[in-house]
């Protein structure tokens, strides 16, 4: 009977040991997937943020767009048609001339038409027309202003950093912007500045520190 009893035992103390060592392994298996769940919910916690703050700047970047285009569009609705006569280049066999481009381009009034033309002008001609710009590549219109006869064009330092050289086309750029801008009712002469200053020449072959007047000997109509 006691050994019996000895063997109950053993046998309940080993059901006891076996139940504990199931109930710590679960009690560690839950342990390490709440830590799982929680690691895991502060990744995706820290992923939402991020992705609320990324719409939250996508959002601004859409607003800021949406104003700028509804500017552009005012500006756009405020400038008025106005017809202007460009010269570009024209290169034959044995010489290069002036040929004068009518154009209707688009400014924010009377005062700013000159400039909207010479901008016109470094945008070069029209496709299909057989004509060159005069302007060199990335020339920018930094300016004109239009005094006593006199208008005054400030042009980006590219105007002479990628003129190509050459006299004759130092003339041919020089008097397309003088016969573009003296075309323009009140204009008579042309000062030019680089970047808001008198240089002497362009591209060392033809003065400029002093204003100049139109040249119809290289216009060919």
């Amino acid at each position: 009977m006691q050994d019996k009893n000895g063997q109950g035992k053993n046998a309940q103390g080993k059901n006891v040991m076996v139940t504990t060592v199931a109930i710590v392994a679960m009690i560690i298996a839950l342990v390490s997937i709440v830590a799982y769940m929680a690691k895991t919910n502060a990744r995706i916690s820290r992923e939402l943020q991020a992705l609320r703050k990324e719409r939250q700047e996508l959002t601004r970047r859409v607003d800021r767009l949406e104003g700028r285009l509804k500017e552009v569009e005012k500006e756009s609705l405020s400038l008025i048609p106005a017809q202007v006569t460009l010269y570009f280049a024209r290169v034959t066999a044995t010489d290069t001339f002036l040929e004068p481009v009518k154009e209707t381009t688009r400014a924010r009034g009377s005062a700013d038409v000159p400039r909207a033309a010479l901008e016109a002008l470094a945008k070069g001609p029209p496709p299909g027309s057989g004509l060159e710009p005069t302007l060199p590549p990335g020339t920018k219109i930094l300016g004109v202003t239009v005094k006593d006869g006199t208008a005054v064009a400030d042009f980006s330092r590219e105007i002479r950093t990628q003129f190509p050289g050459g006299s004759r086309a130092e003339e041919i750029l020089v008097y397309s912007v003088v016969n573009t801008l003296t075309d323009l009712p009140g204009i008579k002469r042309v000062q030019f500045l680089v970047e808001g200053k008198k240089v002497e020449t362009i591209g060392g072959h033809m003065g400029i520190m002093e204003p100049l007047t139109r040249n119809e000997r290289l216009v060919r109509r």
